[in-house]
């Protein structure tokens, strides 16, 4: 339409939903994509996002927000707080732990994976078991 020829940009603008709206704005100025891929976004987080477009004259409104969560990634800090005590017998240890920041978590914490690596000085080897803890 003749609207959509007079269009010279787009201004794409997304905020982290806990920034006090300080939006970043990305510029669209290849008029006939409707849509834009935005890189470097934090995991698991919840952004608004706002479209405006521009024409000779300056700018137009800026849509109604939208809001958006990004995809799980991985836990971005190992888990905390170990500590490790034989049990009586000498056959045994406990294990505990603290996990990681909740704001590095990165999505939903479902497993941990414990190492325990035996070092056998007296033989001069090393044995390694990993157990995945649901």
């Amino acid at each position: 339409t003749e609207t959509r020829k007079q269009i010279s940009q787009e201004s794409l603008q997304y905020v982290m939903n806990e920034s006090a709206y300080n939006f970043n704005k990305m510029e669209v100025t290849s008029f006939g994509r409707q849509q834009q891929v935005i890189v470097g976004m934090e995991a698991w987080q919840t952004y608004s996002v706002v479209v405006q477009c521009y024409n000779i004259h300056g700018p137009g409104p800026l849509s109604q927000p939208t809001s958006v969560t990004t995809m799980e990634g991985v836990p971005s800090q190992p888990p905390g707080g170990i500590e490790c005590n034989g049990l009586i017998g000498g056959q045994a240890l406990t294990i505990h732990w603290l996990p990681p920041p909740a704001n590095t978590h990165n999505g939903r914490l479902t497993s941990y994976s414990l190492i325990i690596t035996h070092i056998d000085h007296t033989k001069g080897s090393v044995d390694e078991v990993v157990r995945e803890l649901k």
